[in-house]
């Protein structure tokens, strides 16, 4: 394919795009146990400071 082509740089960006968010995604999952474990936290700390 012809690096230099418009349908290259498309497929090329939108490949990147896909990727990209797969794995913010994944991220995101992977981080959810300890947000909620901070969010409880914080709670905690506001009911302690009331």
């Amino acid at each position: 394919m012809d690096r230099n082509s418009n349908t290259y740089t498309f497929l090329y960006a939108a490949i990147m795009v896909i990727i990209v968010a797969a794995v913010l995604a994944s991220v995101s999952m992977a981080l959810k146990p300890a947000q909620k474990k901070n969010v409880e936290i914080e709670k905690n700390k506001i009911s302690w400071h009331r």
